[in-house]
């Protein structure tokens, strides 16, 4: 992309000359370490025991790890059978599965039902997941994929691979990019007449990423009830939900605006919530984490 062209010319002395400034700093991508934010330690000594379980036999090694950052790499240990190098689970863990079906139970307010390690299913970033789900939901031009705009380009990009067809609609900026129903409706109906493709799959992004806007419970209601009406799987890109500063707002999660409406949209609304280790307080990009979780999925 022309920023990497830009970076290569500024390590020659033409490129110096050429350019006011002296780096690239790429503000594409929530990349926070590349940023300089510094890992949170914890995660690091935890994982660094886990690689190389060997040095919890040296004392001398252990000593200079704290006790809770042992207690936990010694838990996970025994948990994998002492090695990481095998291949898991298709979908992970079942231990993490359990640990992280504890979280959003807890987060949701032990909303019923509850969910489980089954519905959980571990990816190595939440754009993984996306490209998994994407796969399974898409076959050709004949199904669409609606996505918000502004959007993050994982969607666009992957609809391009599979054939699929995308279908925009459009946040209102006036509004402070809301997410607007009315939008959908018009965005649905044009899809199927002038593309001849029937949305399979509405991609909502909260909070927001590139706009930050965060979605208030009566959006999030209307939106489920719009998909559950036309049969469209609710995608919830939701990386970002420990990302909310701004005052008198907080993250809801699809799952438990789904689960709280009244029947039938909290049983028939197909749901799948996106999750990631990249962003939030942990910020591991590079290191790979993530998972999704399916809310009303009929059975195979």
């Amino acid at each position: 992309m022309r920023a990497d062209e830009i970076r290569a010319a500024l390590a020659t002395p033409e490129g110096k000359a050429k350019y006011p400034f002296p780096s690239i700093v790429y503000c594409n991508i929530g990349n926070p370490q590349a940023l300089e934010q510094k890992p949170l330690t914890f995660f690091r000594q935890v994982m660094s025991l886990i690689d190389a379980p060997f040095l919890l036999e040296n004392e001398k090694v252990i000593s200079q790890y704290p006790a809770d950052a042992v207690a936990r790499a010694k838990e996970y240990l025994r948990h994998i059978g002492d090695r990481t190098g095998a291949y898991t689970d298709s979908a992970g863990y079942a231990f993490a599965r359990d640990v992280v079906a504890r979280q959003i139970n807890e987060r949701d307010h032990e909303i019923k039902p509850l969910v489980d390690a089954s519905s959980i299913f571990l990816t190595d970033g939440a754009s993984s997941g996306v490209r998994l789900l994407l796969q399974v939901l898409v076959g050709d031009a004949s199904d669409a994929v609606m996505v918000p705009i502004p959007q993050y380009p994982l969607y666009t990009a992957q609809l391009t691979l599979l054939g699929g067809t995308p279908a925009m609609y459009y946040l209102r900026e006036k509004d402070n990019w809301a997410l607007n129903v009315e939008e959908l409706v018009l965005a649905y109906d044009e899809c199927v007449a002038k593309n001849n493709a029937t949305p399979r799959v509405l991609v909502v992004i909260n909070p927001g990423n590139p706009t930050g806007g965060v979605l208030e419970r009566d959006v999030m209601e209307a939106v489920a009830k719009f998909c559950c009406d036309r049969g469209i799987v609710l995608m919830a890109d939701e990386v970002y939900q420990e990302n909310v500063y701004a005052v008198g707002k907080r993250f809801l999660s699809f799952r438990e605006v789904v689960l709280g409406l009244p029947a039938p949209y909290n049983t028939d609304t197909v749901l799948v919530s996106l999750h990631s280790t990249s962003k939030g307080i942990i910020g591991e990009c590079g290191r790979r984490g993530g998972y999704f979780c399916l809310t009303n999925f009929p059975a195979p």
